[in-house]
């Protein structure tokens, strides 16, 4: 997880509350202190060395820190050192000198208890009865780095416990460091190797932390560790030790010795700091198995005011592209809040990059927060790329299992879980195992014995099952189970994660029962326990949906039964031409609805699993009715496909009157025709525009009338108060002339024997003027 700041800007609603006053109380709290693996760097001959007054419990004159360093609302310049491993800032140079506890194995006195008003503004780094293992001792100060951002470091080197019985020693050679930050008043406290002794390990007591102005709680912030702990399972609280309770050590095998370069960090509280604190979601994430994604991060308010409507931006980049943003109602001083993004459905495989960010504030440090995510066909991991920060196991004698839970969207078998075995030479040759619980905590599967081998150490080792269970649209725990020993180790790789996503880790007997969260209280770590899936035969069973619906409705299409993934296709005729549909909700889910249909369309599921082939359902014929007329025209005369329900429309809107099947135009334009039936209205007809037309309204300008038309037997032609005779034909389509008369003021025409069709009636009088005619059956 790295962390790197931002410069997006936002407008953040910001409320001071008086009681929180950063100067009341010591102003590094527990919830910003951090303990991390680290490297250790001797400072050699860097620097200046510092004169102490005596080899044991000696304190030197005022060292100068190199810049000014901000302490409880105070700027200090110099510190006084102090053998016993701790400084006091500032010039005084009275402090007592031997502030450690009572007697190596007592929590009585102490650093943090000493209420003498000189014992102020200390940093303990070990703080135990300790001294040079020479005479010439090896005690340094150096500030490097470019001002407004230089580190002071401060360094004890050559140290061992103090002890009026060196059979009791546990350490004989000690190296740590303090480093003071500019700028940020960051704090730190790195260790180095140290060389145990030979004897009997022994629990010892310590004291490590801060001290403000008193003993008070509200100004210490102490490092809490039992002497079995390893360096890094530390805890944190602002207050002073409780009864029996300090930062103890002791000598290995049964003490650990600090990692080197491990680090306790203290960041200062500040007036405006959002932190955002950790993300969720998946390290490896199957492309089939693990889509949609929710993917979510927790954020905190470590500074002293109120924030309103906060801003949380999440940004997807790599093989695949996606950004959402969320809002924060209200988040007052040490308050955190559980944001979820919008679903991330990736569509290609390969590294995708997730940044999560809010605005730029007091501390750009802890701003923003990155997550690489591979996507492939089949592995699920929560674990993050790299290795692991630590080993995580049972206590000697004590057997069980860890498992991490995992959500499976479709349906896929568990072929094998993957485990991160940690470097720890004590799990060599120890039995181990992977396990499969269902949903309700049911055990599924178990994998056969595994001895763990030199050569597995820092890598990651993959159990399969004879039987791998199968999980459809539910969750699974991949559990990786450890033997009894004798000897404590702890085989599986984790990584930090605080805090902890819920509901994520856990443990039980070696029998699977008992299952029980992990306490995310105690416990800040991601085990590094992931599974492959692989598909299964898909399956199609029947297909039901509305059939009939009128043009412009949606039908409702529903899958019975299936196994797979699905993609409902469509076809005009149900046989050739079948394509995914993708603009509707439900396009790949059991339940598929339409878009708005004008035309009658067969539908199918198509159901596939990776690494088989395609399973269909059968076809649901959605037929839409009306069916979508067709219009085509002949010179000026227009026809529908539909024989009835036909409304005529031109550029202007609906023609009054223009219901029939044919239609004569008498204007230029453009028209269609809409078709209703029973109560279903379809979708407009094609349009045709008709730029010119022969036809006129001689039935207005020369009083000629032809009906009916359409005509089926018989055409009356008739022209009211003509006293002439006058010629006329009628022609065919073809322009053949298949009648010709003379008429005065009306006459009969029989025209049953010809042909269904348009016909145009010529008449010559001064000229010869047209008129259409269709004739129907």
């Amino acid at each position: 997880m790295q962390k790197i700041s931002t410069l997006i800007l936002f407008f953040l609603g910001v409320t001071i509350l008086s009681a929180q006053d950063p100067c009341a109380s010591l102003n590094y709290h527990a919830f910003k202190a951090e303990s991390l693996a680290g490297i250790y760097t001797d400072l050699g001959n860097l620097g200046v060395e510092i004169d102490v007054s005596n080899l044991d419990d000696g304190i030197s004159e005022p060292q100068e820190i190199g810049f000014d360093f901000e302490y409880q609302c105070q700027y200090f310049t110099q510190f006084i050192f102090n053998t016993n491993g701790f400084i006091k800032l500032g010039t005084e140079t009275e402090p007592k000198t031997n502030l450690f506890f009572s007697d190596a194995q007592s929590t009585n006195g102490g650093v943090f208890n000493n209420a003498d008003s000189n014992n102020v503004n200390l940093i303990a780094v070990f703080n135990h009865d300790i001294e040079t293992i020479a005479a010439d001792p090896d005690f340094r100060v150096h500030t490097n780095g470019t001002a407004p951002y230089r580190v002071c470091t401060i360094q004890w080197k050559n140290m061992q416990e103090w002890s009026a019985d060196p059979a009791t020693k546990q350490y004989i050679d000690m190296d740590f460091q303090l480093k003071l930050y500019e700028t940020t008043n960051v704090i730190e406290f790195v260790y180095g190797d140290w060389v145990p002794a030979t004897n009997t390990s022994n629990y010892k007591t310590g004291a490590c932390g801060l001290k403000g102005k008193s003993p008070e709680d509200d100004q210490l912030l102490v490092v809490v560790k039992s002497s079995a702990g390893r360096w890094e399972n530390v805890s944190f609280h602002n207050g002073n030790y409780a009864p029996n309770e300090s930062f103890n050590f002791g000598g290995p095998p049964d003490r650990p010795k600090p990692d080197a370069g491990r680090t306790y960090r203290f960041t200062p509280t500040y007036y405006n700091d959002l932190s955002l604190r950790e993300i969720y979601t998946l390290g490896d994430a199957s492309s089939y198995y693990s889509s949609p994604q929710t993917i979510s991060a927790n954020i905190m308010n470590s500074g002293f005011i109120t924030q309103s409507v906060i801003p949380v931006i999440l940004e997807i980049s790599g093989a695949n592209t996606f950004i959402d943003t969320q809002y924060i109602t209200q988040l007052a001083f040490e308050e955190s809040a559980l944001i979820t993004f919008s679903e991330f459905t990736p569509l290609s495989n390969g590294l995708t990059s997730m940044r999560i960010s809010v605005a730029s504030d007091d501390s750009v440090d802890d701003n923003f927060i990155q997550h690489d995510q591979r996507i492939n066909d089949f592995d699920l991991n929560y674990a993050a790329i790299g290795s692991e920060a630590d080993g995580y196991g049972f206590q000697s004698g004590v057997q069980g299992i860890y498992f991490v839970k995992y959500p499976v969207h479709g349906t896929a078998s568990v072929s094998a879980v993957n485990v991160f075995l940690s470097i720890d030479t004590n799990s060599i040759d120890k039995t181990v195992f992977a396990a499969i619980l269902d949903a309700d905590g049911h055990f599924v599967a178990r994998s056969e014995n595994y001895l763990i081998q030199e050569s597995d150490l820092g890598g990651w080792h993959s159990f399969s099952f004879a039987n791998p269970p199968v999980v459809e649209n539910s969750k699974f725990y991949a559990g990786f189970g450890m033997t009894s020993s004798l000897t404590e180790y702890t085989p599986l790789g984790v990584q930090d994660e605080i805090p902890v996503r819920p509901e994520t880790y856990y443990k039980s007997l070696i029998t699977g029962s008992g299952l029980q969260p992990m306490d995310t209280v105690s416990f800040s770590s991601r085990f590094m326990i992931g599974a492959t899936l692989s598909g299964t035969q898909p399956f199609a069973g029947p297909a039901t949906g509305d059939t009939t619906i009128c043009a412009f409705g949606t039908a409702n299409i529903t899958l019975q039964e299936f196994t797979g993934f699905i993609t409902w296709q469509r076809s005009t005729d149900g046989m050739t031409g079948w394509q995914a549909v993708l603009e509707a909700p439900g396009s790949n889910s059991g339940n598929y609805r339409t878009p708005p249909l004008t035309t009658s369309t067969y539908y199918r599921a198509a159901v596939f699993q990776p690494g088989f082939g395609v399973a269909y359902s059968n076809s649901v014929f959605v037929e839409v009715i009306p069916t979508t007329p067709v219009i085509t025209s002949f010179g000026d005369i227009l026809e529908s496909t539909a024989s009835t329900g036909n409304q005529w429309y031109d550029q202007n809107g609906l023609i009054p009157g223009a219901t029939d099947q044919y239609y004569i135009a008498l204007v230029p334009g453009t028209y269609f025709v809409v078709v209703t039936t029973e109560e279903c209205i379809s979708a407009p007809s094609n349009q045709i525009e008709l730029l010119t037309v022969a036809s006129h309204d001689i039935q207005h300008e020369s009083k000629i009338k032809l009906y009916p038309n359409p005509v089926r037997e018989e055409l009356t032609i008739e022209m009211a108060g003509n006293t002439e005779e006058m010629r006329f034909e009628i022609i065919n389509a073809l322009g053949q002339v298949v009648y010709r008369g003379v008429m005065v003021e009306r006459i009969s025409v029989e025209i049953s024997e010809f042909n269904p069709g348009l016909y145009l009636t010529s008449f010559n009088k001064k000229g010869i003027l047209t008129l259409n005619m269709f004739l129907k059956k």
